[in-house]
C-alpha cells in the first residue's frame, strides 16, 4: 500500500467514524448517568430523613432546646436567624427552599453548610453566591465541580411553591429533588 493510498484511507475511515465518536461524546451515557442520579437521590433522601429539622415547628424546637449553646444557627444574628426561619419552605420530602441571603452575607461557606446539614441539604451549599471562603474546607464547600446534574439540581433564584413548583424569587435555592413530591 503506497503512502498516499494510505493517507486517503486514514482520512476516509476519520470522516466516517467523526459522526459516530463526536454522538458518543454529545449523548449521556445512559446507565452510567442514571446510576449517578439514582445514587445522589438516594444521598439527598438519606440526608433529608435523618437530619433533625424536618418544619419550622422543628427548627424552633432545635433553637430552644439549645439555647445558650453554641450551634450552627448561633453563627447568625437574630435578625437574621428570624428571616431566615421565616423564609423555610417544606414538604414531605424535607427542605424545598430558603432564603440566602443573610448566610451569604453574615456566615462562611462551612457555617452554611453546617446549618444547611440541620436539615438534610448540605449540598445545595455551593449554590450559594458570594458565600466567604477562609480556608480549604470552605473552597471545597463551594467548588462548583462538586455540584449535583440533572433533574437534583437546586436552582438559585427560585423558591419552591407546593406543590412541585420552583418560581422566581430573588436570593432564594428552590431545592428540585424535595420540590417535586411523588
Amino acid at each position: 500500500m503506497s503512502i498516499k493510498s494510505f493517507v486517503l484511507s486514514a482520512a476516509l475511515l476519520g470522516i466516517i467514524s467523526a459522526p459516530t465518536m463526536a454522538s458518543k461524546l454529545t449523548q449521556p451515557a445512559g446507565s452510567n448517568n442514571d446510576a449517578l442520579l439514582e445514587r445522589q437521590l438516594i444521598d439527598r433522601d438519606l440526608a433529608s430523613r435523618t437530619a433533625p429539622i424536618h418544619s419550622q415547628a422543628d427548627a424552633r424546637r432545635y433553637i430552644a432546646s439549645n439555647a445558650g449553646r453554641k450551634t450552627p444557627f448561633t453563627a447568625l444574628s437574630r435578625g437574621a436567624q428570624e428571616r431566615f426561619l421565616q423564609s423555610l419552605v417544606f414538604t414531605t420530602k424535607g427542605l424545598a427552599s430558603f432564603e440566602y441571603a443573610d448566610l451569604s452575607a453574615e456566615l462562611t461557606a462551612t457555617q452554611v453548610y453546617k446549618l444547611l446539614a440541620l436539615f438534610g441539604a448540605q449540598d445545595s451549599t455551593h449554590f450559594i453566591p458570594n458565600l466567604r471562603v477562609v480556608d480549604s474546607t470552605d473552597a471545597a464547600i463551594v467548588d462548583k465541580r462538586n455540584a449535583k446534574i440533572g433533574p437534583l439540581t437546586d436552582y438559585p433564584g427560585y423558591k419552591c411553591s407546593p406543590p412541585a413548583t420552583c418560581e422566581p424569587s430573588f436570593s432564594t435555592i428552590c431545592i428540585g429533588s424535595n420540590c417535586l413530591v411523588r
